[in-house]
């Protein structure tokens, strides 16, 4: 039994107010209708006779009286307790009181990173998936309906809580004409940046958006850099972006020289009509492992990367590839689902969407008929070979695909420094 001189709402809406109530299961929240903890405390409370069945979490000032063994997780706020002991997972800057404590440090959220230190810079970005032409294409609605088209709400709330001078805002080219709801998003994102105080450049289009391939890193990956600033310093705007934009090769960068030194797989077929790969020779690369691939799949890599191979184009265009799915496998598709990786251009953008399959990243090689590894991946993203992904191989090639490439990155580093 807990006593709570408060109202709360069970997860599916049901509300009950200031009385006794008892978990029995189930998620509960005080102060949200969507807890994220078996006890999800948003505000102040008093809870009696916590048991070590159940986690509360905590974002204000709550006392625990007669407590035995909770655990308890602290966003923000403070807790205290009369009696018995508490199990905290945290840094124990906002603990007080707790006589007898067991405390293992783990990150606790960014108010508790932060602390007291100014915030001079955020850099961040809502997900992409809302606005990439893509998604908007093949979603019956353009992504209208999206929740995700408004998520930069979040971000510039991080900015009006922690009020650094500077922002960063990374997404993709789509988002200068998503038009949820008959408004320019762009136009939703100077507003609110805008209402808190900030400014944002007037010419998005002409000023953030910039083409990696031109900055060291090989691939074609247009991206939106929307840098902000408190109207007080917004002269810095136009600065950063001559600084940035000075920054730009002349040539893109091409893909021969990142693949270099990098081990041949031959493919060995199994008994399940499957291609499994074997490094010739040594492979002592990390995150290094070809995905297994179809037979099927396997022949067309090898017909495709051969007809680049052998200068004959056959399957240069969009039709052809759909012509040569349709042959091998009697499906019609309105798009085509192969492409090889030329040695002496850029690669074409590498995306999250590499955690399902390979098809359009096959590697140039056609004796290896294969699709390119996390570890191929991450050369193409700018990643030097000693950073290690952990997780399985679909997580790598989600991670890797959705990273702003640390060359690109550096330079937007470098012009920061500059105008700073």
């Amino acid at each position: 039994m807990a006593s709570i001189n408060k109202s709360f709402n069970f997860r599916h809406g049901v509300q009950v107010d200031d009385d006794d109530f008892t978990v029995r299961g189930g998620l509960v929240g005080i102060g949200t209708t969507v807890p994220t903890e078996r006890l999800d405390v948003r505000g102040n409370a008093v809870v009696s006779g916590l048991t070590s069945s159940i986690s509360l979490q905590v974002t204000g000032v709550t006392t625990l009286t007669t407590v035995d063994i909770g655990i308890t997780s602290i966003k923000s706020g403070i807790i205290t307790a009369s009696s018995g002991i508490v199990t905290y997972y945290g840094d124990g800057q906002y603990l007080k009181f707790l006589p007898t404590s067991q405390w293992v440090d783990i990150d606790v959220g960014l108010e508790s990173l932060v602390g007291k230190n100014n915030v001079h810079l955020i850099v961040g970005g809502p997900p992409c998936q809302a606005y990439s032409l893509a998604g908007r294409a093949q979603d019956k609605f353009g992504m209208k309906q999206d929740y995700r088209n408004y998520l930069f709400e979040s971000f510039a709330k991080l900015v009006e809580i922690y009020s650094p001078k500077f922002f960063v805002f990374e997404n993709v080219p789509g988002i200068l004409s998503a038009k949820p709801g008959g408004t320019l998003i762009t136009d939703r994102i100077r507003e609110a940046f805008n209402s808190i105080d900030y400014e944002i450049s007037s010419n998005l289009r002409e000023e953030a958006l910039f083409d990696v391939s031109y900055y060291g890193v090989p691939q074609i990956r247009k991206r939106v850099i929307i840098f902000g600033a408190k109207k007080e310093y917004k002269e810095k705007i136009s600065k950063f972006y001559e600084s940035l934009h000075n920054k730009k090769n002349e040539n893109q960068e091409v893909l021969k020289k990142h693949l270099q030194g990098m081990p041949k797989f031959k493919p060995k077929k199994t008994d399940k009509e499957m291609f499994l790969y074997e490094a010739i020779g040594e492979n002592n690369f990390s995150n290094n492992t070809p995905r297994t691939h179809s037979v099927r799949d396997a022949n067309i890599f090898e017909i495709l990367a051969k007809d680049i191979e052998n200068g004959i184009f056959k399957y240069s265009t969009t039709q052809s590839k759909k012509e040569l799915y349709f042959e091998k496998t009697g499906r019609k598709s309105n798009f085509h689902k192969y492409h090889v990786l030329e040695y002496d251009k850029p690669s074409n953008t590498i995306p999250a969407h590499l955690h399902k399959d390979g098809l359009c990243h096959i590697h140039p090689d056609s004796s290896q008929k294969r699709s390119i590894t996390p570890r191929e991946a991450a050369r193409i993203q700018s990643f030097p070979d000693d950073f290690d992904f952990t997780g399985p191989m679909t997580a790598n090639y989600k991670m890797i695909g959705n990273a702003v490439p640390p060359k690109f990155s550096k330079s937007i580093a470098d012009s920061l420094l500059q105008v700073l």
